[in-house]
């Protein structure tokens, strides 16, 4: 990483006093974050957080951006903003957005995005304005694709209905972890999965953290899944809402079994 970032970003730990004496300099611009949590939800965020976080941010005068690019319209229509009743300052999406495909966006407080706009003189258009150039701004087959995709999110059933189904997976997990002692879990919110092996990495100091590298446990259960018919996002998922309780079902069958083929071979251990 470029010694300029490392000079120009801060990255906290989610701790309202270090956080508000980050912000104390008045030389922070702007605070981002996955309301979720980082990595979609692999490092919990405490949503009593993120109240602080409005709080100390409203109170600074530091913008509040919320990055929402997955969990937006998959939480629920309105994000996990609308569940937790923040609203932030700028907001950014993407996936569900364009209906998979190519698109984002940025929204947000009035004044924040007036900036963009085109005005009616050239020197506010050519050198006040915030320019906004997108190799897919305008791309008429993601507005249609996010057109449709929006239309089936916006009453909520099907967000229910994933929500659902992931919380009787993740029970489900955590059920066949209990039964070969596995000391980690399964977890996460809305309709998203993690898998850790060790409950005590993401507890650990305090806080959620993940020792370096990769778990060689979390490859061998994926390997497992696969040759069961289940292929996981390294070590978890999404449900959508096209997924049924038989698919759970089957998933955790699967699960039994590459738990037991790992136990047989002492890896869980």
């Amino acid at each position: 990483m470029p010694r300029a970032v490392l000079d120009e970003v801060l990255v906290l730990a989610p701790d309202l006093e270090k956080v508000e004496a980050a912000l104390s300099s008045g030389d922070i611009a702007a605070v981002i974050v996955e309301p979720t949590g980082a990595a979609w939800g692999a490092l919990p965020i405490d949503p009593e957080f993120l109240h602080g976080l409005r709080e100390v941010t409203r109170a600074t005068g530091t913008v509040l951006i919320f990055d929402e690019v997955i969990t937006g319209f998959r939480c629920s229509p309105g994000g996990a903003q609308e569940v937790h009743g923040i609203t932030p300052d700028l907001t950014t999406l993407a996936k569900v957005l364009a209906g998979g495909l190519p698109g984002g966006a940025v929204c947000g407080r009035l004044e924040i995005m007036d900036i963009m706009r085109f005005g009616e003189t050239t020197a506010w258009n050519r050198g006040g304005r915030i320019s906004h150039p997108g190799t897919y701004n305008g791309n008429p087959i993601s507005a249609v694709g996010g057109i449709a995709a929006l239309k089936l999110a916006s009453d909520g059933r099907a967000q229910a209905h994933a929500n659902a189904l992931a919380e009787q997976l993740r029970a489900g997990m955590n059920e066949v972890g209990a039964r070969y002692g596995l000391r980690g879990c399964a977890y996460g919110t809305f309709s998203m999965f993690h898998m850790i092996f060790d409950r005590e990495r993401l507890h650990a100091g305090g806080g959620p953290v993940y020792a370096k590298g990769k778990d060689p446990r979390v490859t061998k259960l994926r390997k497992a899944m696969i040759v069961l018919g289940v292929d996981l996002f390294s070590s978890g998922g999404m449900v959508s809402a096209v997924h049924t309780e038989a698919d759970i079902r089957f998933t955790l069958e699967a699960f039994s079994h590459a738990m037991a083929a790992l136990d047989a071979e002492g890896t869980l251990q």
